[in-house]
């Protein structure tokens, strides 16, 4: 068995050759099998998020299972312009919920408002990602090749005549490693589109402290090094700090600690 969730009496096992598996865990010394999903390939995870299973196997990519009668599962849809999909989070917040699918070497965020119809609107580059846990908006990820990965889901608003008020139109994953970090840190960020980009660097006081210049860059993964200085060169105090990506209307802010 690989990575599991479980949402009431119910337990969904990815189980690396037979697929997904539903259990029935209401007597916890003899769980017994509800059914079980082939998904062809080898099935890494099974993650569970508002009545859907979202199944991640290496050939078949993700598929989205609605699971509301656990006795009755069925395909809702699958996802297979990225393969080697190993493991989801999920993010809950005030635009809508959101799908963290790691790929083989991508962090893809998708608008699962409709799980049938997921739609990506964010993606972020790495190497090995393996797992993933989610607090509100940030995504940890870890990587087998980098260590740790500290995303952070950031919307772009919209005017919108829907009720709701400001919708989401692209969202940016950014990140940094080594975090924490004692002499310098990468800090990756990714846009949707070409455009001059700065880094701004600020104190847990608010004060900004440094701005590396970054200048133009390209759309896609980008990644600027930081040496830990201020704007006069000379080396900051220990403690947390934050960093703001600007690009057009886009921004993505992430935090980073200094171990001095």
């Amino acid at each position: 068995a690989y990575a599991m969730d479980i949402s009431g009496n119910y337990l969904y096992l990815g189980t690396m050759n037979t697929g997904l598996r539903i259990l029935n865990i209401v007597n916890e010394d003899t769980p017994t099998i509800v059914v079980s999903l082939d998904t062809d390939g080898r099935t890494y995870a099974s993650r569970y998020h508002n009545g859907y299973a979202y199944v991640c196997d290496d050939t078949c990519g993700l598929r989205i299972v609605n699971v509301a009668n656990p006795a009755s599962p069925f395909e809702v849809t699958n996802i297979t312009n990225y393969t080697d999909c190993v493991d989801a989070g999920f993010v809950d917040d005030s635009y809508g919920s959101y799908a963290i699918i790691l790929f083989n070497n991508q962090v893809v965020a998708y608008d699962i408002a409709n799980p049938a119809q997921p739609v990506e609107v964010g993606y972020y580059e790495t190497i090995d990602p393996h797992h993933c846990i989610t607090r509100g908006d940030t995504v940890y990820v870890a990587d087998r090749m980098n260590g740790l990965h500290v995303l952070l889901l950031e919307h772009e608003n919209g005017v919108s005549d829907d009720s709701r008020g400001a919708l989401p139109r692209n969202a940016i994953l950014t990140g940094n490693y080594p975090n924490p970090f004692n002499s310098s840190t990468t800090i990756e960020f990714t846009l949707p589109n070409n455009g001059e980009t700065s880094l701004e660097i600020y104190d847990i006081g608010g004060r900004k402290i440094a701005e590396p210049v970054i200048g133009f860059a390209r759309s896609g993964l980008n990644r600027i090094t930081w040496n830990g200085t201020d704007e006069s060169g000379r080396q900051i105090a220990g403690g947390l700090y934050f960093y703001r990506v600007i690009s057009g209307n886009n921004s993505a802010d992430g935090k980073m600690i200094y171990l001095k």
